[in-house]
Formats: C-alpha cells, sequence, structure tokens
C-alpha cells in the first residue's frame, strides 16, 4: 500500500514537472496535499490554458474536428492517463490563469509562463522543458 501511495506521488509531482508552463500553489505544503487528495477524489485535473501558443498548446483539425493539442496538452494526456485521472481544460485568458489556480479554479496551467521572483513567491514552477 506504502509503494502504490509513493508511486501515486512520484506521478503527481511529475504531473507538476511539466515546464514552465505548469504551475500550483506554493503556500504550505500541506496546501498541496489537500490538493491532490481534492484532484483525488473528483478524479480529475483542470488545466487552465490558451489554446493559442504553438507548439505548447493549439488548436489543430483531427478528422474534420477542431482539437486542443500541443506538446504540453499531450504531456499531461498521457500523465493523466498513467493516474487513472480525467483531464478537463479549460480555455481562458493568459492573465487570469494565475488567478485561476488561486481561487480554485484550476489545478494547473498548461502554457508558457517565464519563471520571475515574484511568481516563485506565490507558485511552485517545475523545470523548463523548452526555452524561447
Amino acid at each position: 500500500m506504502v509503494n502504490v501511495k509513493w508511486k501515486k506521488i512520484v506521478a503527481a509531482a511529475s504531473l507538476i514537472t511539466l515546464g514552465g508552463a505548469l504551475l500550483a500553489p506554493v503556500h504550505q505544503v500541506s496546501a498541496a496535499d489537500e490538493s491532490w487528495d481534492r484532484i483525488q477524489k473528483s478524479g480529475k485535473i483542470v488545466v487552465a490554458t490558451s489554446g493559442a501558443y504553438y507548439p505548447s498548446t493549439f488548436h489543430s483539425e483531427v478528422e474534420g474536428k477542431d482539437v486542443l493539442t500541443g506538446y504540453d496538452i499531450e504531456i499531461l494526456r498521457k500523465v493523466a492517463e498513467k493516474l487513472n485521472l480525467e483531464l478537463e481544460f479549460k480555455e481562458m485568458n493568459t492573465d487570469g490563469m494565475l488567478t485561476a489556480i488561486k481561487s480554485g479554479q484550476a489545478d494547473i496551467v498548461a502554457n508558457d509562463y517565464d519563471i520571475t521572483p515574484k511568481r516563485e513567491k506565490e507558485f511552485l514552477f517545475s523545470t523548463p522543458i523548452k526555452y524561447s
């Protein structure tokens, strides 16, 4: 049982390490634990994204359908699959994404965000997976 829980914690940590694109509230370690518990209970991860930053998050036509895709989006799909969680994408203006994290409307952000000292005081950033 402990090994399974550890694997889930590692998988959750992997989810949060998807580049400077993904963020989560820092406030306290217990808040992170509560967030993970909430995600597990709901069975889904809510992702804030703009859907407008090629190649990380954008729309493409696949078999005649408009599909949200991009490397951040596809990595999230695989991680959620491994965690047996659903993904809910909330497309919004970039300016509203951090507010969505703070207010609990989203669990993570999949977008290109610069890591700044000010943002690092409020949010956990992953190791960047691309530089531009």
